[in-house]
């Protein structure tokens, strides 16, 4: 039809310089957020959960975050997460700290 727009044209007419947005992207921000909690998990883990092997915990790690484990890994021996870990194995937290901290997962 002449003069009709369509949803199709409307949209691939634009040029691909103007249809990217300028912060296109991961977000470092939740980036962040998903590190320390990967690293609060793993500390909670190594904590509470004495029978589990490093590669246990990887491999836990990585079906709650849908995340490869070399990926884990790599982002477990970054220095803010490395320091988390410390911490929660030099404070010892009670269960209850990690409940507070995040409700909507399982702290058995």
């Amino acid at each position: 039809m002449n003069g009709v727009r369509t949803l199709f044209t409307t949209h691939f007419e634009q040029s691909p310089e103007a249809a990217t947005a300028p912060n296109r992207g991961r977000s470092s921000d939740l980036d962040a957020k998903r590190n320390k909690l990967l690293a609060t998990r793993y500390g909670y883990y190594n904590l509470y959960h004495r029978s589990m092997s490093y590669e246990a915990i990887i491999s836990a790690l990585s079906n709650e975050f849908y995340i490869s484990p070399r990926t884990i890994t790599n982002i477990l021996t970054a220095a803010t997460q490395f320091a988390e870990i410390q911490r929660i194995k030099k404070e010892m937290p009670p269960v209850a700290s990690f409940r507070r901290l995040y409700p909507h997962l399982v702290w058995l």
